[in-house]
């Protein structure tokens, strides 16, 4: 396992060298490209091909259902799928069967799905098993009701239909036997950002923003106002509905690395991996002496055991200096980490952890 001391520990300010702020702000540009998801499987830019789970919504219609589940903020009941009771068979049974699957029933609820019987509830238990997982495990609302698509053909992508209004919702179960209840989330809904950034960059079209008091004419306004920029390119706005999961984790690290651009250009670490300041401190290996290393306070106290390599690393870190430790698998950078965060701890310091 190796070291490499970054700079003299400066808190991160970059005081002292010139920073090529221009530079700094690419390199930004260049991470947040990165981290979205322009890809033909991602269900932001083309639902039509994504393997994720969706439901098409047919009824009611738009106006209609925005109203509710938005405006009104109205908790709506979802179809509930059950096996048909025997009482309730008949000489068609073999006409049911090949047309909505074996001994299964629909009870309506307010909103109907575009689905045969089986495939509608294997869709709503994997929609609502997906929603709930990403809430409980990562704190994220990934289920959106989306209203309005827009219809769109891409050398890149293809034929791809994009969701529109993007609403963040939850999904409530009281009981096996009860159907299930979809509600708007306490979160902000916004137009696909993933498409307006698309749009943006690839084709120079840009989508206007949601009202921050939405009425019953939003939704058919923003279809227009849609409508209207893309016509020359031969694409169209629809007013279908869908419900499904959509992952916004990238979408949230890009607007992260967008809004602290001006703050990078100050920081030593971030102009030096932009190449935009000169590297401070030396690139080898640190001096093979331990006892040589300059070291204030009290050096740390290993709480797993290490060698001499990992304590370099430990008591480097200790002087407030920016180290990288490499290694092959089986030198203990695992070992190093948890030791770095045990003393950092022990210090009363905060600690950022990102596997």
């Amino acid at each position: 396992m190796k070291e490499k001391p970054a700079d003299s520990g400066d808190g991160g300010k970059a005081k002292d060298n010139p920073v090529d702020r221009e530079r700094v702000r690419a390199q930004m540009r260049a991470w947040q490209d990165r981290v979205l998801d322009l890809t033909k499987s991602n269900p932001l830019i083309g639902l039509n091909r994504s393997r994720v789970t969706k439901l098409r919504i047919s009824a009611p219609d738009a106006t209609t259902l925005f109203g509710r589940a938005v405006l009104d903020e109205a908790t709506l009941r979802l179809p509930l799928v059950r096996k048909r009771p025997a009482v309730d068979r008949s000489e068609h049974d073999d006409l049911f069967e090949n047309e909505a699957g074996p001994e299964l029933v629909v009870d309506p609820g307010d909103i109907t799905f575009d689905a045969k019987p089986v495939d509608l509830m294997r869709a709503l238990k994997r929609i609502y098993d997906n929603a709930r997982s990403t809430v409980e495990e990562r704190g994220v609302t990934t289920l959106h009701l989306t209203f309005g698509a827009l219809r769109w053909r891409d050398d890149l992508f293809g034929e791809s239909i994009s969701p529109l209004w993007m609403v963040p919702c939850e999904l409530e179960r009281k009981g096996p036997d009860a159907p299930l209840r979809l509600r708007v989330a306490d979160e902000e809904a916004q137009v696909n950002p993933a498409l307006e950034y698309c749009l943006r960059e690839r084709h120079k079209v840009r989508l206007p923003e949601l009202p921050d008091e939405p009425d019953e004419q939003s939704l058919a306004h923003l279809l227009r106002d849609i409508g209207q920029a893309v016509r020359e390119r031969g694409w169209e706005t629809t007013d279908e509905m869908w419900l499904s999961t959509f992952s916004f984790e990238s979408l949230v690290i890009y607007r992260d690395l967008q809004a602290l651009t001006e703050a990078a250009c100050e920081h030593s670490v971030i102009g030096t991996l932009a190449r935009a300041i000169p590297c401070v401190g030396s690139s080898e290996a640190l001096p093979e002496a331990l006892d040589d290393l300059p070291a204030s306070g009290a050096l740390p106290i290993p709480v797993l055991s290490t060698d001499s390599s990992q304590l370099e690393a430990l008591t480097v870190a200790a002087t407030g200096r920016h180290v990288v430790v490499h290694g092959p698998p089986g030198t203990g950078k695992s070992q190093t980490i948890a030791n770095l965060i045990a003393d950092a701890l022990s210090r009363n310091r905060k600690i950022l952890f990102r596997r």
